[in-house]
């Protein structure tokens, strides 16, 4: 084995990896996520977060998996295979992050990155190559040849294995996809360190080596891990109670939403478009026949956005986004000039249970049925309170919820009823 490769991370400072493990981030697989951001827009409000890559992320899940408290106890193979799918975790994920995902289900063009690589390595659906499609830099993937080098004939079978571990199955897959996850663990405190929170950053660390084993039920805790798993959630909640409540970075998903919905309807995108960079992405929205997409998309890249209406905590049953579109159509006409609109459901909190050591179960958290509301229009004027207000009426009878609160200019919250 030669010396082991070093990155210089901004949570875990120096870190290792071994031989193997940097011949995978050598793919055109992992490098495309040097150019695709962790953050789901280009934050104006939070500078800081905007420029996080899913690759530093990847690598630093991928690192996490090496000090987990299960990991001396594994062989190499196993190790690898399952650091492998933490490095590939995102690799099959759209520009922009979720956000292009979610206008593809707008559209109607269903996409979910958890399954898309399964769709790749069993050769189903017109992407010829399986796993090792042409994806990027007309490159292709380099898994395959990656697997048969340490895997030799096994390697279509360990494949398979590191698929399935990225959509949360076997014996690793909730430590990969899970309740509380490697995945989560890192980006939550990644994004808090570079948004300015000033996280205790070895927290992730103390977690991972907390989790003694794990089986297909999930991962199992040491005695030390329910002040850790605390902690973990009241920073997770700070996070996306800044992340959520953003009315500039609302109005920037806005736009790129309705750009890529148009570009979509008008062939001119699709759901083979998942394996540009944002750069790429950013590229093909420019240069659209429909003006109309390429005036909104530069308008979001000079920091010219869209007026706003209200962010509108609602409770009850999430809309899709194709039923989220059709409302668009409603709201359009209802208050007469181009509308569109966009939810999130609410993430600052999350209830679960996991198991101690010593057979105890731990339940920690919270659940939630509230959901953000966002409208928006490309016309120069301001919502005003009273359209506002119409609004959120025909949002509340249109989806059938109630609404519970308006985020202020500052982001905090007015809540219209108690509780």
């Amino acid at each position: 084995m030669k010396a082991p490769r070093v990155v210089q991370d901004a949570l875990y400072d120096t870190i290792h990896f071994p031989e193997d493990i940097w011949a995978l981030v050598a793919t055109p697989a992992v490098q495309r996520l040097r150019h695709v951001r962790l953050s789901n827009i280009d934050s104006l409000s939070m500078p800081g977060i905007a420029g996080i890559t899913r690759f530093e992320h990847v690598l630093g899940t991928t690192h996490l998996a090496s000090q987990l408290g299960v990991a001396r106890r594994l062989e190499r193979d196993l190790l690898r295979s399952l650091q492998a799918a933490l490095l590939l975790h995102d690799a099959a994920i759209t520009p922009f992050g979720h956000l292009v995902e979610e206008a593809l289900m707008y559209a109607g063009a269903g996409f979910h990155h958890e399954d898309k690589w399964s769709r790749l390595a069993a050769g189903e659906g017109a992407e010829l190559g399986g796993a090792d499609l042409q994806l990027y830099c007309g490159r292709r993937a380099g898994i395959l040849d990656w697997a048969r080098q340490y895997y030799g004939t096994s390697a279509i079978e360990r494949i398979q294995e590191i698929v399935n571990t990225i959509r949360g199955e076997g014996r690793f897959g909730p430590i990969v996809s899970g309740q509380i996850d490697l995945d989560n663990l890192d980006n939550v405190t990644r994004i808090a360190f570079h948004m300015g929170l000033r996280p205790d950053i070895d927290l992730p660390i103390r977690l991972a080596r907390a989790i003694v084993d794990c089986d297909q039920e999930g991962a199992v805790f040491g005695a030390s891990a329910p002040a850790e798993i605390d902690r973990w959630l009241s920073l997770r909640e700070q996070v996306y109670a800044r992340l959520m409540t953003s009315p500039e970075d609302f109005a920037g998903k806005l736009m790129l939403l309705y750009a890529t919905v148009r570009a979509i309807h008008s062939k001119q995108l699709g759901a083979d478009s998942w394996a540009l960079s944002d750069w790429e992405y950013l590229r093909e929205l420019e240069a659209s026949e429909d003006q109309v997409v390429v005036e909104t998309t530069r308008r979001w890249l000079l920091g010219d956005l869209w007026n706003i209406g209200a962010l509108v905590w609602m409770r009850g049953k999430v809309p899709e986004f194709s039923e989220l579109l059709n409302f668009c159509a409603s709201l359009t006409e209802a208050t007469g000039r181009e509308c569109f609109a966009y939810r999130i459901k609410d993430k600052r909190t999350r209830e679960f249970s996991v198991r101690l050591e010593n057979g105890e179960i731990y339940s920690a958290g919270k659940s939630s049925k509230l959901w953000l509301l966002c409208f928006g229009s490309p016309i120069r004027r301001e919502f005003t309170a009273s359209e506002t207000t119409r609004i959120t009426k025909l949002a509340t009878e249109y989806f059938g919820v109630v609404a519970e609160g308006i985020v202020s200019s500052k982001s905090q919250t007015q809540w219209l009823f108690d509780g």
